[in-house]
């Protein structure tokens, strides 16, 4: 838990600064409104729960093998960006997208403004899934 407590924190710091910085300096042409800000820092805090939650699956505390560590990661994102475009021409090739992260998803909810409960829920679940997972994982080794 202490894993997840430093990891959260770090992380949410790190999205303020992200998004404080370039606002303090000015470096956007246009003026950011405050909601355009809080949007930011919650579109980077996903992402960063999300990469999070998949790292903890991949630790050694889960995985034993050590190439897995930093294979299994790599993999899904290499994976995940590259399946936002391509077209699956065999029929149920798409559910694919629900089993990888909803990356994809997020960047099409900010290009073309889809519901945005819908889209951060459905990460939030991955997230908690996968963390869940993970702690499952962890404790089931300890004894």
């Amino acid at each position: 838990m202490s894993k997840l407590i430093t990891c959260m924190l770090l992380f949410t710091f790190l999205s303020a600064v992200s998004i404080a910085y370039p606002v303090l300096l000015d470096m956007f042409e246009v003026d950011i409104s405050t909601k355009q800000m809080v949007f930011g820092f919650i579109i980077h805090w996903t992402f960063s729960l999300l990469g999070m939650s998949i790292g903890l699956v991949f630790t050694r505390d889960v995985v034993r093998e050590g190439s897995l560590s930093w294979f299994g990661p790599l993999f899904i994102l290499i994976v995940t960006l590259a399946a936002a475009g391509v077209s699956f021409p065999y029929q149920g090739g798409g559910l694919l997208l629900y089993v990888l992260p909803p990356v994809s998803a997020i960047i099409q909810f900010i290009n073309e403004g889809l519901n945005k409960f819908l889209v951060f829920g459905w990460a939030l679940l991955y997230a908690i899934a996968l963390i869940s997972l993970y702690l499952w994982r962890a404790n089931r080794r300890d004894v």
